[in-house]
């Protein structure tokens, strides 16, 4: 699934948190899926452009966008990720750890300081026809 032009409301705390203007620049979405059986691994994913093609000068202090991945199953946080886009980090959920009519929830936010272009695309590798 694509995101194209994020808009701008909800705000991070802690460290890199809101701009020089004390604004921030993010909302948290959410993603939710159904897995129709128990059938090999699953790899959630949220990604924006590959490292190099946003101009040097639009990438803030970071060189890359920074990301928080959380992934759900009911309000069970079975995991999370924060690191720079750039690296892809996948959530994994083994086979033996879910069952089929399983609803997952990924929630995604960006922290985009100056990028140009907020897009982005969440999704889920499975050996499953999702």
């Amino acid at each position: 699934m694509d995101v194209d032009d994020e808009s701008n409301n909800e705000m991070w705390s802690g460290y890199a948190a809101a701009g020089e203007n004390g604004a921030d620049d993010e909302t948290k979405s959410e993603f939710t899926i159904t897995v129709p059986r128990n059938s090999g691994d699953l790899y959630f994913t949220a990604e924006s452009y590959l490292n190099g093609m946003v101009p040097e000068e639009c990438q803030g202090a970071y060189g890359a966008p920074l990301l928080l991945v959380e992934l759900y199953n009911g309000y069970n946080r079975l995991d999370y990720k924060y690191y720079p886009d750039m690296l892809n980090m996948p959530l994994m959920v083994e086979e033996g750890s879910y069952s089929g009519g399983t609803t997952f929830t990924l929630k995604v936010q960006y922290k985009w300081f100056i990028n140009p272009v907020r897009e982005y695309t969440v999704g889920v590798y499975s050996s499953q026809d999702l």
